[in-house]
């Protein structure tokens, strides 16, 4: 299996193929050097794309994502994991940045007391403890054991976990 790499000046994508799936990687910013239309990635049934290196999007760059997101999203299904906190925050602000795509996990912004900011991978079971209390998941920190504070509003920074159901019945 081979590792193909392409380069822009802000951000590094690699990608391999194993069967029906191509596994991709994004570190870096998304900005104006990034030309999503330019990227050649072969048609295949499923995508699984690791944004945990996924740093700044710009404003040219959330186009261009869109853009990419939506043309890979007509070659097969878009699974996205280990999404980095800014990952998050831009599609909580640009939900079109996901495309059609689901999110299997991501980090969220805790706190200790004793060791500060910590990013902690949120999996399939926080995702539905998520949903069915609407707060973060209590989490002990692994080095002091200490339970950690979450370090964002809960409501905006879970936002992108609601569905069009969960919308219409906050609505009215």
């Amino acid at each position: 299996m081979s590792i193909h790499r392409l380069d822009f000046s802000s951000l590094v994508i690699e990608w391999t193929q194993d069967g029906e799936l191509i596994k991709m990687s994004f570190k870096g910013d998304i900005d104006e050097t990034f030309k999503g239309e330019s990227i050649e990635i072969p048609a295949a049934p499923k995508y699984l794309i690791n944004a945990h290196s996924l740093n700044n999007f710009n404003s040219c760059g959330i186009r261009e994502w869109t853009l990419f997101i939506n043309s890979l999203h007509k070659k097969g299904a878009i699974s996205f994991e280990k999404c980095s906190v800014n990952f998050i925050d831009q599609v909580n602000m640009v939900p079109e940045s996901l495309g059609e795509g689901n999110i299997l996990s991501f980090y969220a912004p805790y706190y200790c007391a004793s060791h500060g900011e910590i990013d902690i991978l949120l999996e399939k079971r926080h995702i539905e403890e998520i949903k069915s209390r609407h707060e973060a998941p209590q989490i002990a920190c692994e080095k002091c054991k200490q339970a950690l504070e979450f370090d964002a509003l809960e409501e905006s920074f879970f936002l992108f976990l609601r569905t069009d159901e969960e919308d219409l019945s906050h609505a009215s």
